[in-house]
C-alpha cells in the first residue's frame, strides 16, 4: 500500500537524521579534535578594562579543563570575561594551511594566535544580546605560527547565566571549510527551511479548515505548524536589543508551549477523544515558564529550560499514547503513520532538550528541525488526502441524495396527479349530482307546473311560453355544465346574456350589463363559476317573472380576492320573507344557498321602488384551487 511505503520512508528519513555523524567524520581523518584547554582567568563581573584587554591578567592561575566546558554564572545580566589557553603543535606538525573549526560558540569574543588576533565575533554588551547559532572557522596565518610551539588564546565575553566553551577541530583549511559549510546547512539553513515548510503547511491546512470548520483537527494542526514556524524563526534570531531579550525568550517558551498543546489537542481531536478537563492545567503550565523568565529577569531561565520543558514532552506522550491506542483499535493506517513520525520527532526533540539543558554537549547538532519538515509534510498530506476523500464522499452522497430526491419528486408528482384526478372526479360527480338535483328542482318543477296549467286549461299561451323558455334555459345550462370539464366563467356569462337578452326584451325590460377589469381578469374554479352562473340566471328569471320592471342592471366587480355581483331592477318589489309563492320563495332561497355553498353571502333588499340582489364572496383562483388539491 502507498501509505505503508510512506510510513517506511518517514521512518528511514527520520532515523537518518536522528543519529548525526560525528564532526570528526565530517572533516576527514586528518582533523584533530581539541578537547583540552586551560581556563586562565574568569573575570566575573568584568570591568571595562577587562573587556578591552588583549592579554589575560599576568597573575592569573590556570585551571585545566576538558572541552566542551560549561559554566554557570551568578548574574547573567552583566558582562563576564573568560580567558582560555589552548596549546597547539609546532609549525612543522601542522598542515600547510591549518584552520580551526568551532561547531557552535553562542557568545562572542576574540581568538589570538601567539598574541596575534586571528578571529573575532561580536559579543553581548549593554545595548545588545547575542546568541550565535552558526558554526565558525578561521585560518591560522603562517606569519603568526612558531616553530617551537604555538598558543591559541581565546577571550570570551558572556552576558548570560550559562556560558559554554566548545571543543574544536584543527585540520587542513579545505576540510575545515567543508565541515563548516556542511554544519551551516544542517544547523542554520535547516532551521530556515523548517520555518518556511511549517508556515506553508500550516497555511495550507488552515485553508482546508476554512472549508470544513466543524472538523477542528484541521485548525489545530494548522495552528501547530504555524506556531512551530514562529518558534523556528525566533530560534534563528541571533542579535536582539538588550531591553527585550528576556521578553523574547519568554515569547519563545510560550510559542513552544502553545505548539505542544495544540499538537496534543490535535491527536485527541483527530481520534474524537476528550481532554477539556485537563486544558486548564496545560494552560497554567504553558504560561508559568514564560512568566517566570520575565519576572526573574532571566535568573530562572536555565531552570525553565531544564524543568519546565520536560512536562511538555509528557503532555505530548500521554496524548500520543491515547491516540495510538485509538488507532490500534480502529485499524487506522493514518494513526500508525502519524504515531511513528511523532515518536521519532520526540526522540529528536529529546536530543535537543538534552543539549540545551546541559545533559549533552552544547555543540551537539540540533536534530528536530532536520526531520520536522518531513513529519509536517507527511501529516499535512494525510490531512489533505482525508479532505479530498471527504469531498468525494460528500459529492457521492449528494449525488445519491439528488437521485433519491428526484425519484421521490417523481413519486410525489404521480401521487399528486392521481390525487388531483381523484379530486376532479369527486368534484365532477358532486357537480353532476347538484346539476341533476337542480334539474329536478328547477326544470322538473317548471315542466310539472306547465303540465298542470295546460291540463286545467286556465293557462294563457304567453304564460306557457314563458315557462317553456325558462325550462329551455335550465336545460341549456345543464348541458353546458355536462359538456365541458372546465367552465369558462366569462364565456358562460356571455352565453347566458345572449340567451336572456331576448326574453328580457320580450318582457319589455332593458338590461344594463357591466363588468369591471378586475372581474374580467378573475379565473375562479369550476364550482364557483357554476354557482355564479346559476345565481345570475335565477336573479334575472325572478326579474322577468315577478318584478314587472322596465330596467335591470347587472354589475360584476372584483378587487383583490373579493368580488361582488349586483342585480337591481326598478320593479314593484316584494317582501323577501313573505310567502310569495313556490317559485319566488324557491328562487330567493336558492340564491342564498348557492352563495353560501361557495363561502359567500347574498343580500336581498326589496321596496316598492325595486329589488336589489347583492352577492359577495372570496374569489378562489384556479392556481389556489390546484394547490389546495395538492
Amino acid at each position: 500500500m502507498d501509505v505503508v511505503r510512506l510510513a517506511a520512508l518517514l521512518l528511514l528519513l527520520a532515523f537518518g537524521v536522528a543519529s548525526p555523524a560525528p564532526l570528526r567524520a565530517q572533516t576527514g581523518d586528518t582533523a584533530v579534535r581539541i578537547d583540552r584547554a586551560i581556563l586562565v582567568a574568569a573575570l566575573d563581573p568584568a570591568r571595562a578594562e577587562d573587556i578591552a584587554a588583549t592579554v589575560p591578567p599576568p597573575d592569573a592561575v590556570g585551571t585545566p579543563i576538558r572541552l566542551p566546558h560549561r559554566l554557570r554564572r551568578s548574574d547573567g545580566n552583566v558582562q563576564g570575561v573568560f580567558w582560555f589557553r589552548i596549546d597547539l603543535p609546532p609549525r612543522r606538525a601542522l598542515p600547510s594551511m591549518p584552520a580551526v573549526f568551532i561547531p557552535r560558540l553562542t557568545d562572542g569574543g576574540t581568538f589570538y594566535l601567539n598574541g596575534t588576533p586571528v578571529f573575532s565575533a561580536p559579543a553581548s554588551d549593554a545595548l545588545k544580546r547575542v546568541r550565535w547559532r552558526r558554526a565558525r572557522a578561521f585560518v591560522l596565518p603562517a606569519h603568526a605560527l612558531r616553530e617551537d610551539g604555538n598558543v591559541l588564546t581565546a577571550k570570551i565575553v558572556s552576558r548570560d547565566f550559562t556560558f559554554n566553551f566548545p571543543h574544536m577541530l584543527l585540520g587542513p583549511a579545505q576540510e575545515i571549510a567543508t565541515a563548516t559549510e556542511r554544519r551551516q546547512v544542517l544547523d542554520q539553513y535547516g532551521a530556515q527551511f523548517t520555518a518556511v515548510t511549517a508556515g506553508v503547511v500550516g497555511a495550507f491546512i488552515l485553508c482546508i479548515w476554512w472549508q470544513r470548520r466543524r472538523e477542528r483537527y484541521y485548525l489545530l494542526f494548522g495552528l501547530c505548524s504555524l506556531l512551530w514556524s514562529l518558534r523556528t524563526l525566533i530560534y534563528g534570531i541571533e542579535v536582539v536589543p538588550a531591553e527585550i531579550w528576556w521578553w523574547l525568550r519568554a515569547g519563545y517558551f510560550l510559542v513552544i508551549a502553545a505548539a505542544t498543546a495544540t499538537l496534543a489537542w490535535f491527536f485527541l481531536e483527530f481520534a474524537g477523544l476528550r481532554w477539556r478537563k485537563w486544558a486548564w492545567v496545560v494552560g497554567l503550565h504553558a504560561i508559568l515558564g514564560p512568566v517566570a523568565v520575565v519576572a526573574s529577569n532571566g535568573r530562572l531561565h536555565e531552570a525553565v529550560t531544564t524543568y519546565w520543558q520536560g512536562p511538555l514532552f509528557l503532555i505530548v506522550m500521554v496524548s500520543l499514547v491515547r491516540f495510538a491506542w485509538w488507532g490500534y483499535r480502529n485499524r487506522s493506517v493514518e494513526a500508525l503513520i502519524i504515531t511513528s513520525g511523532v515518536l521519532l520527532a520526540t526522540v529528536l526533540a529529546a536530543n535537543d532538550y538534552a543539549t540545551v539543558s546541559g545533559l549533552f554537549a552544547r555543540t551537539r547538532l540540533y536534530t528536530l528541525h532536520l526531520a520536522l519538515p518531513v513529519l509536517l509534510i507527511t501529516i499535512g498530506a494525510l490531512l489533505a488526502i482525508r479532505f479530498v476523500r471527504a469531498l468525494r464522499e460528500s459529492e457521492e452522497a449528494n449525488r445519491v441524495l439528488a437521485e433519491r430526491l428526484a425519484e421521490k419528486e417523481r413519486e410525489l408528482a404521480m401521487h399528486y396527479e392521481r390525487q388531483r384526478q381523484l379530486e376532479r372526479r369527486k368534484a365532477s360527480a358532486a357537480e353532476r349530482q347538484r346539476i341533476m338535483q337542480d334539474m329536478h328542482d328547477g326544470l322538473g318543477a317548471q315542466l310539472v307546473s306547465s303540465l298542470v296549467m295546460v291540463e286545467r286549461g286556465g293557462a294563457q299561451p304567453e304564460e306557457i311560453a314563458s315557462l317553456l323558455r325558462e325550462s329551455l334555459d335550465e336545460m341549456r345550462l345543464a348541458i353546458d355544465a355536462f359538456g365541458q370539464a372546465d367552465i369558462d366563467l366569462h364565456g358562460a356569462l356571455a352565453s347566458l346574456r345572449f340567451r336572456m337578452q331576448p326574453r328580457l326584451q320580450a318582457a319589455g325590460i332593458e338590461m344594463d350589463w357591466t363588468m369591471d377589469h378586475g372581474f374580467r381578469e378573475a379565473q375562479p374554479d369550476e364550482r364557483t363559476a357554476m354557482q355564479l352562473l346559476r345565481i345570475v340566471q335565477e336573479a334575472l328569471s325572478n326579474v322577468i317573472r315577478h318584478s314587472g320592471a322596465t330596467e335591470v342592471s347587472v354589475r360584476f366587480e372584483a378587487g383583490g380576492d373579493r368580488f361582488r355581483i349586483t342585480v337591481a331592477d326598478n320593479g314593484r318589489g316584494f317582501q323577501a320573507d313573505a310567502a310569495g309563492g313556490l317559485r319566488r320563495g324557491h328562487g330567493l332561497s336558492g340564491i342564498r344557498a348557492r352563495a353560501h355553498d361557495i363561502g359567500g353571502e347574498a343580500d336581498i333588499e326589496s321596496s316598492p321602488a325595486g329589488t336589489t340582489v347583492v352577492v359577495r364572496c372570496r374569489l378562489p383562483r384556479v392556481v389556489e384551487a390546484a394547490n389546495d388539491a395538492a
